[in-house]
This record gives structure tokens, sequence and C-alpha cells, in this order.
């Protein structure tokens, strides 16, 4: 039996310093990535990805928008099991997407060979992807742009300044602040004969914390189990649209268009999230 002593289990409660790292590429322990393919695939939720439905919107408005046409060629960062890849490759563009889940591109690699659909998958982690004006649009979609640390961001920033045709474009959605309205930070916890983090019986202990200066969240779990005791923690970056826009620029884009999410709604200063399309600048 695991045996944790309370002040232990006070001290993996508390607010961590910003960005202090919890269990490293947990997406890829066996069990914890099964879990996550279930939360991309079911479509009663938008936990893990979008539903079906938008996102057909999304590469519908996308490809209008951008004025794509048959033979572009696109990447999709973060792409998971897929879903954004077949549908951009349905419409004749020449399709890369990359994961660092090795469950998720396997489940997508499979899928586009039952289909009979062609496109690129790689295993790898997109802030050391290494492309050379190489395509016409680069996406990263479903708010995967808000998880990057600073340096990390900056650093994926680059790499797509790099890998885009000049004057390519650059498109991604966030979270803004007002997603946290009705929101405080929390603790809770929960039993479980089995569950996302295990397939073993564990405790969860959930934490929901803010960084209110930088308009950051962090959602903490500490799982403890028979043996072991991990944390996980997930943190997120929201922006304003002024915010943004400076990031962008200083990185080498501008802002074309703007809206509430990436299937073209109208946004306004109550919106939750922002569907951007950015353009690289010529330098």
């Amino acid at each position: 039996m695991n045996q944790i002593s309370i002040k232990k289990l006070i001290d993996l409660s508390k607010k961590p310093a910003l960005y202090e790292a919890g269990e490293s590429l947990f997406w890829n322990d066996p069990h914890v990535a099964q879990q996550m393919l279930k939360a991309h695939l079911d479509q009663s939720s938008d936990l893990a990805s979008y539903r079906l439905e938008k996102v057909q919107e999304i590469v519908d408005f996308c490809c209008s928008e951008l004025c794509l046409v048959e033979g572009d060629t696109i990447l999709d960062c973060g792409c998971g099991p897929g879903f954004y890849c077949e549908r951009f490759n349905r419409k004749g563009l020449k399709v890369t997407g990359i994961d660092i889940s090795e469950n998720s591109i396997n489940y997508a690699q499979k899928s586009a060979a039952n289909k009979k659909i062609t496109v690129n998958y790689l295993c790898q982690n997109y802030l050391y992807m290494n492309y050379t004006n190489e395509f016409n649009a680069v996406f990263i979609i479903w708010q995967d742009f808000c998880v990057l640390n600073y340096s990390e961001r900056i650093k994926f920033l680059t790499h797509v300044y790099k890998a885009l045709k000049p004057n390519g474009y650059f498109v991604l959605d966030i979270s803004t602040p007002r997603v946290e309205d009705n929101y405080n930070e929390s603790s809770t916890w929960s039993a479980h004969e089995s569950g996302f983090w295990s397939p073993s019986p564990h405790l969860v202990l959930e934490n929901l914390f803010f960084y209110q200066d930088k308009s950051i969240r962090l959602n903490q779990y500490l799982v403890l189990e028979e043996h072991r005791e991990r944390v996980f923690r997930i943190y997120h970056q929201h922006y304003t649209l002024v915010e943004i826009t400076q990031l962008l620029s200083d990185q080498g884009f501008f802002i074309k268009a703007h809206y509430a999410d990436l299937t073209g709604k109208v946004f306004n200063n109550d919106s939750q999230t922002i569907g951007i399309i950015a353009q690289k600048k010529n330098k």
C-alpha cells in the first residue's frame, strides 16, 4: 500500500510556480493514450476535439477564406486522429499532419488507409519541425497554441514562419479571458476503480488554479495509486485580441481577419474564443 504523509499530500496540492512541470509525455502513457483517443472520438463533447460537424465547418470556412485550391500544401500541427487532415485531403489539398501522440498517429494512419486517403502523418513534437517555404497554410486548432509556455510559443512561431511559403497563412484559435468569467479556484477529489488517469483503483485530487496577472489557468491532477503518486499539470494561456496581435506581429505575422471561432462567427467583446487568420509578412 502506498504510504503518503498528509504534509506531502498538502504540499503536492499547493499552487506551483508558474509552468512548474508535472508528469512529462503523459499522453504516451499506454492507458492515458487510449483514454485520450476515446475523448477525441467522443461525439457527445468537445473535451479533446471539436465534434465532426464543427470540424467540417472549420475546414469549409478556412478553405474558402484562404482561397485554397487543389494541390496547395497544408500542415496541421497537433493533428490528433486526423479529423481535419482527412477533410482537407478531400478538398484536393496535399496534407501533412504532426502529432506527438503515437496512439493518435497510428489511428490516423489506419483511418486514412481504410479510406484510401493520402496524408503524410508524422509522430513528432511540432516544436522541433524543420520545414522551409513548404506550405501554403499551417494550422493549429482546438486552442492547442494556448498550452505552450512563452519560450515554446516563440519557438513554434519561428518554425511556422520558416515553414510557410511567401504570403502563406497561419490559422489558429485561442481562448480569451472571458472563458473564466464563471469560475473560481477550487479543489475537488474523486475515487475510481479505474478511470482516465489509471486502469487501477485510484484517488484524484483536482485543483483549478489561476495566475490572474498572466491570464493563465492550471488544471492540476494529483493521482494516488497503490504504489505511486503522480502530478499532471495542464497550463492554458488566454489572450486578448491586442495581446495575440502583438505576439504574432513580433514573430513576423499580421492578422488578416479574426472571428469568434474558425467557422467565421462574428467576434465581440463577450467572445470566449478567437479564430485567427494570420499571414506571413515578407521580410
